[in-house]
């Protein structure tokens, strides 16, 4: 118990130096059941060993460096009936055409990509920016800092995504939603998964993206170019409309699409858009 009360004194203190004062083991590559190399991480925030899963692009130039991109999974474990980021990510063949690692980790409890006020091991955001992160950073020749790190997710992953973006300004570059709850100011009290990760409306409030967008409405994101991409799944209305138009209130440059509407799903071939419209180029 003391151990576990110094590391969560260090998530109040300096959660983005907390990976220097625990032991975490990266093993591997091996082969994933999806067929990808794959690390095995074990750390303090999951309850078990974890995989990363990765899909570089097929030739890496000597000398070269290249983005990441962090595809959150909707689930533990690495497949269910949601399907799988890097999967379609394979299908689509997104890391020849855009340049880019694709990375999808492993969570072992269905993630809402927040911290647990005082459980060491359901430490998901911090599991993110402080294992998975270093884990492919040390093994893959990546452009360094923010501008190599993209998160891209939809649903409960879209939303985390947005917030871990926000939360991160400094250390995460870009962020795309598709078909998310990003509007939420409370957690949902009958979802018990979302409940077990942030507990209280206290600890679910620094994770609410209106407020965040709110914090930095005069700050970072109204300068420079497009860092936020949102689509909604064919509606006009509903919480990706509804943050696009906060968004262009405070004139915070970002993209938006309604796209057609899909199945809410990985494997609805939504994917390819949004990493299009991640990649464009911005205009001057």
């Amino acid at each position: 118990m003391r151990n576990g009360r110094v590391i969560c004194l260090l998530f109040i203190l300096a959660p983005h130096l907390a990976a220097a004062a625990v032991d975490i083991s990266v093993d591997g590559p091996s082969e994933s059941a999806n067929g990808f190399t794959a690390y095995t991480v074990n750390s303090p925030y999951q309850a078990r060993p974890t995989q990363i899963e990765v899909l570089p692009p097929d030739v890496m130039a000597p000398g070269e460096t290249y983005p990441v991109l962090y595809l959150l999974p909707v689930n533990d474990g690495i497949m269910n009936q949601w399907g799988s980021g890097i999967v379609e990510a394979r299908r689509h063949d997104l890391a020849n055409r855009f340049k880019v690692v694709c990375v999808s980790p492993e969570y072992d409890y269905t993630p809402w990509y927040g911290n647990h006020p005082s459980d060491p091991a359901l430490q998901q955001e911090t599991y993110l920016l402080e294992v998975v992160m270093p884990a492919i950073e040390a093994r893959y020749p990546v452009v360094p800092g923010k501008g190599g790190r993209i998160l891209l997710g939809f649903s409960k992953s879209g939303f985390g995504a947005m917030a871990i973006a926000l939360r991160n300004l400094d250390r995460i570059g870009k962020a795309a939603a598709w078909d998310a709850p990003l509007m939420m100011t409370s957690p949902f009290p009958n979802e018990e998964e979302m409940m077990r990760v942030f507990v209280s409306q206290e600890n679910f409030d620094p994770y609410c993206v209106p407020a965040l967008v709110e914090i930095h409405a005069s700050a970072e994101l109204q300068a420079g170019p497009s860092r936020l991409v949102l689509v909604s799944n064919g509606s006009e209305t509903g919480s990706i409309p509804e943050l696009h138009a906060l968004l262009e209130g405070h004139k915070m440059p970002h993209r938006f699409l309604v796209d057609q509407r899909r199945e809410h799903t990985w494997t609805s071939d939504w994917l390819p858009v949004v990493t299009e419209m991640l990649f464009a180029p911005d205009h001057t």
